[in-house]
């Protein structure tokens, strides 16, 4: 089983920049000036997310899989934009991200529902630089309320290590539960709310983030074209955090809204893969305006169909 998205959508913010060159920090009477890099770049994105799983055994109630995975993103600066960050000695891959993930997974029927289980080991790289390793443990379990209603809840625990020496680095932890509902027209609605939990040595990456996001898929094609979307909003606490010699007073607070429209076309379908496009919006507001963000993108791809 291989499935593979690739995606190139022209965005107004790939690097996630700040939306003005200068940066307030709510509380703090200096005013810094940021980078071209630090700042909003528009151009495109690259992405790849590639796929392969193994069913190690399967009965009537249960099933285990192992399975890899090799995801890598590449914005792309254009124009002035690009200039930009030449002129300032900052190369292109500098932006890029990747994984590649290793992972084993047991799924088990159950009377009112699912459960499953997974372990997952793995790399990411940010730019050039192999940032850290990382060991992933996580479950989840479904109940059926009802054929058109069912609630799920999901949670992992994921320690990363160094990349040098394999010593323990960051934590993070994970709880999430949905609702999703098959609505009588056939259309289908779900509600989700996550909890996201980073503990780190350093203060700049300790945070506690919470997001609430509902989407909804229609019942019927508008002709050639399935659609679906969500929208959300997403509130990250850092306690401490630091801006060069600065403590931000009472530590940083983002708040970000968010939604996109996916528009899939199955009925021209190649070798397995279906054409996607994607709509995203989002803004985010913050007390630390290099964080203030704004972005508007179209996103190109294939999804697998199977």
């Amino acid at each position: 089983n291989i499935k593979l998205l690739g995606i190139d959508g022209a965005r107004t913010n790939i690097n996630g920049g700040a939306t003005s060159e200068l940066n307030y920090i709510d509380g703090v009477p200096i005013v810094g000036v940021l980078s071209a890099s630090a700042q909003a770049l528009t151009g495109f994105v690259a992405e790849a997310d590639l796929r392969t799983s193994y069913r190690l055994n399967e009965t009537r109630t249960s099933r285990q899989t192992i399975s890899a995975r090799a995801y890598a993103r590449a914005p792309i600066p254009i124009g002035d934009d690009l200039q930009a960050i030449w002129d300032e000695g900052v190369e292109i891959e500098d932006f890029s991200t990747a994984r590649l993930e290793f992972s084993f997974s047991h799924d088990q029927a159950i009377e009112d529902g699912l459960f499953g289980i997974n372990a997952d080991i793995g790399g990411y790289w940010s730019g050039a630089e192999y940032d850290y390793s990382y060991l992933r443990l996580g479950g989840d379990r479904t109940f059926r309320l009802s054929p058109d209603l069912s609630v799920t809840a999901a949670g992992y625990a994921e320690q990363r290590f160094t990349p040098e020496e394999f010593d323990r680095e960051d934590l993070v932890l994970s709880l999430t539960g949905s609702v999703t509902s098959q609505l009588p027209d056939g259309s289908q609605g779900s509600a989700t709310l996550s909890w996201l939990d980073r503990q780190s040595d350093n203060m700049n990456d300790t945070y506690n983030s919470y997001t609430l996001q509902l989407g909804y898929t229609p019942a019927e094609q508008f002709g050639p074209v399935q659609l679906s979307g969500s929208v959300g909003i997403q509130f990250t606490d850092y306690p401490d955090y630091v801006v060069g010699f600065i403590l931000v007073p009472d530590g940083r607070e983002d708040t970000r809204l968010f939604g996109n429209v996916t528009a899939v076309f199955p009925e021209y379908s190649f070798a397995g893969f279906s054409p996607l496009v994607r709509m995203n919006v989002g803004t985010t507001d913050s007390n630390v305006s290099r964080f203030e963000v704004g972005e508007f993108g179209f996103e190109l791809g294939l999804r697998s169909t199977f």
